[in-house]
């Protein structure tokens, strides 16, 4: 049993988080981490990143994403604290993405995906992206009853033996809608942490243009990084686990020249880790 954080952004661009009162459960899949080490998808393991493992369960009937933090390095506050950011940033970048097919339509530029019925101001017919983050139903949940221990010193060698019958790691787990990656559907990368998008093909410089459009938009402040997500049969594309740097703006005297170099390498280090608005 858990209960719901979501998170909610205005028309201005500023977002904040709703901690909801009802009572949730959520089925997680237990002895997935028999599988972490083989790092392919099995038994209810779904995939692991620099920091995360991602785990299949089942919502409302649905099955969804539950992602949590690898708990080397981690604990029960770090770990809500990161997804917490993820969440925040998943649905500014949602809302980017709106803004971005909006400014296609109005400059009548045609895009990949959905078709758009003709109009006075758009007389012709306009095709524009389904480009969207996984936010839709995205949210942070925390357990009503807390786990026992605080999270598992242990690492990918040594967790299928540590965490054998645990279905989560922490008190805290963020859960997204679950994307389809086979088929007709290809999971594919568009830029780098510190690289920016170079893509050759029509797809693919569509999300350059959208990174674009977020840097335009934010006046230089937010850049979106590490660009991935999946492409569908009619190359709409689905964004996931989202990265960006900020700019940072720091006003010291000259006695404290050392602490802002401290603070502009571990900026530059964390990317968003740590870092907010």
């Amino acid at each position: 049993q858990f209960r719901k954080t979501v998170c909610h952004v205005s028309t201005n661009g500023d977002t904040h988080f709703e901690d909801l009162s009802d009572v949730h459960e959520i089925e997680v899949s237990k002895g997935w981490t028999r599988f972490v080490k083989t790092g392919v998808p099995n038994g209810g393991y779904l995939s692991k990143g620099l920091y995360k493992y991602g785990i299949l369960a089942r919502f409302n009937g649905n099955q969804v994403a539950l992602f949590t933090h690898k708990p080397a390095g981690s604990s029960n506050n770090l770990n809500s604290t990161a997804l917490h950011d993820e969440l925040d940033l998943l649905v500014q970048g949602d809302a980017f993405a709106k803004s971005f097919k909006n400014r296609a339509l109005a400059a009548n530029v045609k895009l990949p995906g959905d078709h758009f019925p003709k109009h006075a101001c758009t007389p012709h017919l306009i095709t524009v992206v389904d480009l969207k983050y996984n936010a839709e139903g995205a949210f942070v949940g925390t357990v009503t009853v807390p786990l026992p221990g605080s999270g598992l010193p242990i690492d990918d060698e040594t967790i299928e033996q540590e965490a054998a019958n645990r279905s989560l790691l922490f008190d805290t787990f963020l859960v997204v809608p679950l994307l389809q990656t086979k088929g007709l559907f290809s999971e594919r990368k568009f830029s780098g942490n510190t690289d920016t998008g170079e893509n050759s093909d029509y797809v693919g410089k569509v999300v350059d243009a959208f990174a674009h459009h977020v840097v335009e938009e934010t006046n230089g402040h937010l850049m979106l990084a590490d660009l991935q997500g999946v492409v569908g049969p009619d190359r709409s594309i689905i964004l996931f686990d989202p990265q960006a740097h900020r700019q940072v703006v720091f006003f010291i005297s000259s006695t404290h020249v050392a602490d802002y170099m401290i603070a502009l390498e571990a900026a530059q280090v964390n990317g968003t880790r740590g870092l907010k608005r």
